[in-house]
């Protein structure tokens, strides 16, 4: 928030997906996989005119394939122009690129969004996955926001797993992915090559 209100989050936001893509690439072929790198983008980022040309620039130069790079966006992105902003996110997912929407169930409109966006991957909160073990109300809710996923063909990840248990249930949900602490927390490039 304070690159965006100083002015700065554009140069850096390419600055950041430079040198992910450049580090990514290398490591692919180095060890011989191809993870999928996330990297956020501001609504600031997304509304910018160049931002296609940007990220297209940057792929060009790091040789990085773009089936491999998601960008994760929240409903901050939508609230000038939803209908700019699926333009841009269909123009990229053109070239290959994923797009995930963050901090799904934070907002009070996301349910709308699933039903008009074009993204690829739905991340599920922290807050709802922190109670899951103990509420059933929490893996209710849970267990329906994957089902309306899987409806629209959309993919799901919970964020902020901490436990075995958590972890177990997600997985019985039909969750797609997971992250958090109880698979690894965050780390510079040489500690996760390692």
């Amino acid at each position: 928030s304070v690159a965006e209100t100083a002015g700065f989050i554009i140069p850096m936001g390419e600055w950041i997906l430079r040198t992910a893509c450049r580090r990514f690439r290398e490591i692919g072929e180095n060890y011989g996989i191809n993870p999928i790198l996330s990297v956020n983008i501001s609504a600031i980022q997304m509304m910018s005119p160049t931002f296609v040309k940007s990220v297209r620039t940057i792929l060009a130069e790091t040789g990085f394939d773009p089936h491999y790079l998601e960008f994760e966006i929240t409903e901050s992105v939508f609230i000038s122009s939803v209908d700019y902003v699926v333009k841009i996110i269909n123009e990229l997912k053109e070239i290959g690129i994923r797009f995930a929407l963050d901090d799904f169930g934070t907002g009070y409109s996301s349910l709308s969004y699933i039903q008009v966006l074009p993204i690829t991957l739905l991340k599920l909160d922290r807050s709802f996955i922190m109670y899951l073990e103990d509420d059933e109300v929490s893996r209710e809710i849970v267990s329906a926001v994957i089902k309306i996923a899987k409806s629209k063909k959309i993919e799901t990840i919970a964020e902020g797993i901490e436990t075995l248990a958590q972890a177990q249930i997600l997985k019985q949900s039909g969750c797609d992915h997971a992250q958090g602490f109880f698979f690894g927390k965050p780390m510079p490039a040489p500690e996760f090559v390692e």
